[in-house]
């Protein structure tokens, strides 16, 4: 699964592209964005609706960009520290994997010795950015 990080914690992935957002505009006026998890999904296009003869397509109409027009993430944003989900702690436990390493990199300014930094991750894409685009069908309105 495409798993998410969200600035400073994990953040589940029906928001991505909302969180990769927020992480894109930040470091676009230079906050620095402390990432703990795993590589984003990598979404950073748009699009309206547009419907034609019972049909609704939903093409690629924009990418967003910062305000120092970077962009282009569409292989997803690579975390500072990565951290794999863990399903044994409840999430808002300290010893849950990522909120310990968020906590962790707060009091250290480093990952914890089990998290690999983004330089020892490889990032592999998990899905075309094609295979988004998709179209459904209008409901007929009965007579």
């Amino acid at each position: 699964s495409c798993a998410g990080s969200w600035p400073g914690y994990a953040g589940a992935h029906p928001w991505q592209p909302a969180s990769e957002s927020l992480i894109s505009g930040l470091q676009g006026i230079d906050v620095e964005v402390v990432r703990i998890g795993d590589t984003t999904c990598g979404k950073p296009f748009g699009f309206f609706q547009w419907d034609n003869c019972g049909l609704s397509y939903f093409a690629i109409e924009f990418e967003g960009v910062n305000d120092k027009g970077e962009g282009g993430f569409s292989d997803g944003i690579a975390p500072t520290c990565n951290v794999a989900d863990d399903y044994d702690n409840d999430l808002g436990d300290p010893a849950e994997a990522r909120l310990a390493a968020a906590l962790n990199y707060r009091d250290t300014g480093s990952c914890p010795a089990s998290a690999k930094r983004n330089a020892d991750v490889e990032v592999i894409p998990l899905r075309s950015v094609l295979r988004e685009n998709a179209y459904r069908r209008l409901p007929v309105e009965q007579q």
